[in-house]
């Protein structure tokens, strides 16, 4: 029997976390699990004791240079030889619904498909005030459901960055020589907007295959000031993609990124804008503030909106 999946997972420094993220994934002869860890600390890491080495299925490697999860699954994409591609984080795990959920497209030609996410407490696996803000931004799931009713995937395409819940075929990945950003953060976001729009034909699943956890060291919660610039310099390249397909409209607002989501200093607004190409400088830099200021008021306007904006500030608080 051939690989019909790889699901590619970086790890760094949560043996824990990814063990049990390997226990969620079922063993079978055509999964191919793939391990790259992003040289781990010895002193929180047993690497006599690895998670997933001399399993069935689990291939795990151990390159030193430690550049991050986007070399880390560059390096999973080397090994993959399965006709579809997953990613994991190390830290999340997908739900008991996984296999039955992707095998009814294990013989389709779709290009990607797209699934539901949740999220929980990582230690406790139980909703959170975290974990419920979460839920609450779920935009995957939202345009997962969006895409479904209204019969117009370009919204999931153009506006997924994520690659959890995703069966991508790997054929297309190969043949477009898809790649991750080696950066501190968002360095999905340039692969799965040129996947999503090289990609022919796709579909959108409701099943909810994916659990997004939060714990306090969660990256996706890092909004540090190495982690803000890194965010600004790939959504200003990916804002320049969208812009050479024609699908502008569908690119990211960088003033957020400019100010700072954590708080602004004169220093560090001078260290971004440093960052912007003239171009964006010229043509977007007051398009964007004025976007952002009229969000802004929209969300202090109305009580919902208000609301998922005090969800994500308590989310940016209890990460400090």
């Amino acid at each position: 029997m051939g690989i019909n999946y790889s699901i590619i997972i970086p790890h760094k420094n949560t043996p824990r976390l990814l063990q049990r993220c390997l226990d969620s994934i079922p063993r079978r002869d055509d999964i191919q699990i793939i391990v790259v860890d992003d040289n781990s600390d010895p002193g929180k890491v047993d690497f006599s004791n690895f998670p997933g080495e001399g399993s069935p299925n689990v291939e795990v490697y151990f390159p030193k240079e430690g550049r991050g999860a986007g070399y880390a699954r560059n390096l999973g994409l080397t090994k993959s030889v399965g006709r579809w591609t997953l990613f994991a984080d190390a830290d999340d795990f997908y739900n008991p619904c996984l296999l039955d959920s992707i095998d009814k497209y294990e013989k389709s030609d779709f290009d990607i498909v797209y699934f539901c996410t949740n999220a929980l407490d990582s230690d406790t696996l139980m909703p959170s005030r975290e974990s419920e803000a979460k839920n609450a931004l779920n935009q995957v799931s939202r345009m997962v459901h969006d895409a479904l009713q209204t019969d117009d995937y370009e919204e999931l395409r153009y506006k997924n960055y994520t690659s959890w819940a995703k069966l991508i075929s790997s054929d297309l990945i190969r043949r477009h020589q898809l790649r991750f950003d080696e950066t501190k953060a968002n360095n999905d976001v340039m692969f799965n907007v040129q996947a999503a729009h090289f990609a022919g034909k796709v579909v959108a699943d409701t099943s909810v295959i994916y659990c997004v956890t939060y714990h306090g060291e969660s990256l996706i919660m890092n909004f540090s000031e190495e982690a803000c610039k890194a965010r600004l310099y790939v959504n200003q390249r990916c804002n320049e993609f969208l812009q050479r397909v024609g699908k502008t409209q569908y690119r990211t607002n960088l003033f957020p990124f400019i100010i700072s989501r954590d708080g602004f200093t004169l220093g560090g607004f001078g260290r971004r804008l440093s960052i912007l190409h003239a171009s964006y400088v010229f043509r977007w830099l007051l398009i964007d503030m004025f976007i952002h200021v009229g969000l802004l008021v929209k969300i202090f306007i109305n009580p919902s909106q208000r609301k998922l904006w005090q969800n994500r500030r308590k989310m940016i608080e209890s990460s400090k």
